[in-house]
């Protein structure tokens, strides 16, 4: 895949989002570069965070007049995603009050996670953050009456069987719910019972620590909810950025996610238990990839020597989970590869068998057949669907 690192474009992004504007040859900067920046920013979800920057006075001074001329270009350009963004944000929170309220009501504590919970401890503003959906966690005991008081605010399933995973296997493999709702359905919530993978992921942490790890925190309008501690968080979004997508299918955002969190709790985070719990979770080298690529990107500071203290525990399995995640664009067939680290024989025997004979709803759902009992006919598509990408798997050197 493309070294992002590389790209000028990125390059310059970083800078930015650094406060490392001195560092930018701005002159240099062709019409394609400006148009460039534009679009890198909306694909790497920082359009808002550029915005902001850009409007920073100082980013102007001792510049020529055209690059004056230019940023400002650039800024009104910008101006829509930064509105999009606080727009959704607060309807993304209007929602996130009304699930809290009533969770709450129940003694459900549904934790906050990646964008939800970053918005509210480490961004300034919470239109800062771009956010895609609404991600909770909830311990698994509270999962089915946790949904059910979300359906009961109008939310509804996404998709049907759990992606098609029949109900004895559902939580062996699969880690949230997803729920549409909201103003016109226009609001996804995530949510999770497990952190990166099924029961029977390897990649799945000891859920005991974590729910020691949890704090309370308040949104603006002083709503209870809440959050894991930082040490908690940063080790989830780390496992969350190279175990579930890799790092160049992840966004500059979710970098600078772990760059503010390090920078505003360095002095929370337990950098001495670091590397034992990474070890533990089987996360050591998700944990050293997303430092290494965290610092690379902004230059954040980092105790000395916990790099190489964290990556003493590189585990083969999860490096090879990370390698193929870095490796393969293509989603479906990276996570075929990741099976076979994941889960032991059985499991991926299992899921095999879920994949190939996924139930009626699923079907109907996925291939929406005109005749709705007619939803068998539509088992050879799939098949070969499967069977193409098994076989590119198969056939895959690594």
């Amino acid at each position: 895949m493309p070294d992002k690192l590389s790209n000028k474009i990125y390059q310059i992004l970083c800078a930015l989002l650094s406060d490392q504007f001195h560092t930018i040859a701005w002159e240099e900067l062709t019409q394609e570069d400006w148009e460039a920046l534009a679009a890198t920013a909306r694909a790497e979800r920082v359009a808002p965070l550029i915005y902001q920057r850009l409007g920073n006075a100082s980013l102007r001074l001792e510049q020529t007049d055209l690059v004056c001329e230019q940023i400002g270009i650039l800024h009104g350009k910008l101006a829509p995603d930064d509105y999009n963004s606080a727009a959704y944000n607060q309807l993304i929170f209007n929602e996130l009050g009304r699930i809290s309220a009533k969770l709450n009501g129940e003694s459900i504590r549904a934790v906050l996670l990646k964008g939800a919970a970053l918005a509210i401890s480490v961004y300034p503003d919470i239109a800062l953050r771009p956010m895609g959906d609404l991600d909770l966690f909830v311990q698994s005991q509270n999962l089915d009456i946790a949904s059910n008081i979300i359906e009961s605010l109008g939310y509804k399933k996404s998709i049907p069987e759990m992606q098609g995973i029949k109900p004895l296997d559902n939580r062996a493999f699969n880690h949230e719910v997803k729920l549409f709702g909201g103003p016109q359905d226009s609001v996804l919530v995530e949510l999770h019972w497990n952190l990166v993978g099924g029961d029977a992921d390897r990649r799945s942490p000891e859920l005991d620590w974590f729910c020691q790890e949890i704090q309370s925190s308040k949104m603006s309008d002083n709503v209870p909810v809440y959050i894991f501690s930082p040490t908690a968080n940063l080790l989830y979004l780390c496992a969350h950025l190279m175990l579930q997508h890799g790092e160049y299918r992840s966004s500059l955002l979710w970098f600078y996610d772990l760059h503010l969190l390090i920078d505003k709790y360095w002095d929370s985070i337990d950098w001495d238990r670091l590397p034992e719990i990474s070890a533990r979770f089987h996360w050591a080298d998700a944990v050293y990839l997303a430092l290494v690529g965290v610092h690379m990107r902004f230059g954040t500071d980092l105790p000395g020597g916990i790099i190489e203290k964290i990556k003493a525990h590189s585990d083969p399995r999860t490096r090879r989970m990370v390698d193929i995640n870095a490796e393969i664009s293509d989603e479906r067939l990276a996570n075929l590869l990741i099976s076979r680290e994941a889960y032991n024989l059985s499991a991926r025997m299992r899921m095999g068998m879920t994949h190939i004979f996924p139930g009626a709803a699923y079907m109907r759902w996925r291939y929406k057949p005109k005749i709705a009992w007619l939803w068998f006919l539509y088992y050879p598509t799939r098949w070969w669907n499967v069977m193409m990408v098994g076989i590119t798997g198969i056939t895959r050197k690594h």
